[in-house]
């Protein structure tokens, strides 16, 4: 899901928060930020704030919210959540 509001493009997958935990999971969540690209690529590398929400028994990743001001950030939600997957069962 996608949004759009004051300059910002949001997408979502998945469960938020509370929504896990009405379903009955253990629910936490986790945010941080980075950027869109690289850190050596200085034109159009915009900021992207990141929360991933995970089951804190079994580590499974439910959902995610991302935030930029860039609009591609619609396709990395995915690259997001593999990268962070595997990090959490390392």
């Amino acid at each position: 899901m996608v949004f759009q509001s004051h300059g910002l493009h949001m997408v979502s997958t998945g469960l938020t928060l509370e929504k896990a935990k009405q379903a009955g999971y253990n629910a936490v969540e986790t945010g941080f930020n980075d950027l869109q690209k690289p850190e050596f690529i200085k034109h159009d590398n915009q900021e992207v704030a990141i929360k991933i929400v995970f089951d804190k028994d079994t580590r499974v990743i439910l959902g995610a919210q991302m935030v930029s001001r860039d609009i591609s950030i619609s396709m990395g939600i995915h690259i997001y959540l593999f990268s962070y997957s595997r990090a959490c069962n390392d």
